[in-house]
Parts: C-alpha cells; sequence; structure tokens
C-alpha cells in the first residue's frame, strides 16, 4: 500500500505542476489577452502566477522524496540498464526545469515585474529584455515538463 501511495503523490504533484503550465498557456494568457486594460490584465496575471509559483515548489518538494522512493522501490538500477539511461535522462531534464524555475521566479519575473510597475524608477534595458523573456522561459518549461512526462512513461514500461 505505502509504495502505491508514493507513486501516487508523486503523479498527483507532476500533474498539478504540468497541468497548472498548461492551464496558464492554453486557458489563462489567452482569455487575460481579451482584457483591455493592460494593468488589470497585469494585475491578474501575476496574482496568478504568484499563487501558481508557490503551488509549484509545493509540488517540488513532493516530486523529489517520491521519486528517489520510487527508483529505490520499482527501479532497474542496475548500471546501464534501459531504466538507469531513461532516468539519466529524465533527472537532467527534471534538474534543468527546476534551475530554469528558478530563474524565473528569482531573476526574470522580478525584474520584468519591476519593468512593468507603475511605481520606482524607469526600467532598464535589461528589465526590458526580462519583460520579453519571461513567456518565453515559461514556453519552454512547459515543453520540458511534457518530455518529462514522456520520459516518466518510458520508466514506467523499461523495468
Amino acid at each position: 500500500m505505502l509504495p502505491f501511495l508514493n507513486v501516487w503523490l508523486h503523479i498527483l504533484a507532476a500533474v498539478i505542476w504540468i497541468g497548472g503550465m498548461l492551464f496558464l498557456s492554453l486557458i489563462a494568457v489567452p482569455v487575460l489577452r481579451r482584457i483591455e486594460s493592460p494593468m488589470v490584465r497585469r494585475d491578474l496575471f501575476r496574482a496568478m502566477a504568484r499563487r501558481f509559483r508557490r503551488l509549484v515548489w509545493i509540488c517540488i518538494a513532493v516530486l523529489v522524496p517520491t521519486g528517489i522512493v520510487n527508483v529505490l522501490y520499482y527501479g532497474n538500477t542496475a548500471a546501464g540498464s534501459s531504466y538507469m539511461n531513461v532516468l539519466h535522462i529524465k533527472l537532467g531534464l527534471v534538474a534543468l526545469l527546476i534551475l530554469m524555475g528558478l530563474l524565473h521566479d528569482f531573476v526574470i519575473g522580478p525584474r520584468a515585474a519591476r519593468a512593468m510597475s507603475r511605481d520606482g524608477p524607469p526600467p532598464t534595458g535589461t528589465d526590458l529584455l526580462m519583460v520579453e523573456l519571461a513567456p518565453w522561459i515559461g514556453r519552454f518549461n512547459l515543453l520540458l515538463g511534457i518530455v518529462i512526462l514522456t520520459l516518466a512513461a518510458a520508466l514506467t514500461r523499461s523495468h
């Protein structure tokens, strides 16, 4: 029962994370584009993104330990096994996704928000670059998440 619960928690955290990125990209952003006021549009997106960001870091805190347990319980950890080959690729992409999330949440996002703020000093050229870069980082992270899900499915077939 415990291994099943662990897998369930791992899948739930992944669904929340990747599903949330899909929701923001495919539903929230297109709906927000219909709002005429750029300030209202920005404030609504910022509120959704902040709430989602907290949820993402909780999901990561669940995914890491449950992933370790899954590998120990279910994985074919023999050197050179197809399971280990796929796992190494998946873990590399997960590390990249977490790194990109950190970069987005703590560097690019705050600089972009400052550039779009009504208060404070005028934005620098770097701040404006961050405004342009932020949505592309989000799209890249979504693509990484989908690839990671595909590799997770491959892992279940490579015991």
